[in-house]
């Protein structure tokens, strides 16, 4: 928040009209939140161990980033943005380091991380 904060005083800085005419902007911006799979697995799945994995079930965690998301969602507003667009990524198991693990053989790893993307969506399995 601290660099949005920052954006928006120079913004104020630069354009004629000062930090009435920054709010405008802000207020009339579009914001696009790209929320997905390595969102998840960078902080649930990160090897060797995560200590997220240890702490939450994956719908805990599910929930934690939902939670986390809204706050800041929420935070931004507070500070003007008033058009957001949160749009999510494709299911993953075959991103990252996981791709790894299916180049090397060890696929296995899709099935587990496939059934906790569709946990994660909160569709039936």
């Amino acid at each position: 928040m601290l660099a949005f904060q920052q954006y928006k005083k120079k913004l104020a800085a630069v354009v004629v009209g000062g930090t009435k005419q920054a709010e405008r902007l802000v207020n009339k911006g579009l914001f696009l939140f790209a929320v997905g799979s390595a969102d998840f697995t960078d902080n649930y799945y990160s090897p060797p161990f995560s200590a997220r994995a240890s702490q939450y079930t994956v719908p805990e965690f599910v929930d934690l980033l939902t939670s986390e998301l809204s706050k800041f969602l929420l935070r931004l507003y507070e500070l003007g943005a008033r058009r957001m667009l949160v749009t999510g990524a494709n299911q993953f198991g075959a991103t990252g380091f996981f791709a790894e693990s299916i180049l090397t053989g060890s696929a296995d790893v899709v099935f587990p991380m496939n059934l906790n993307s569709m946990l994660a969506l909160k569709q039936d399995i």
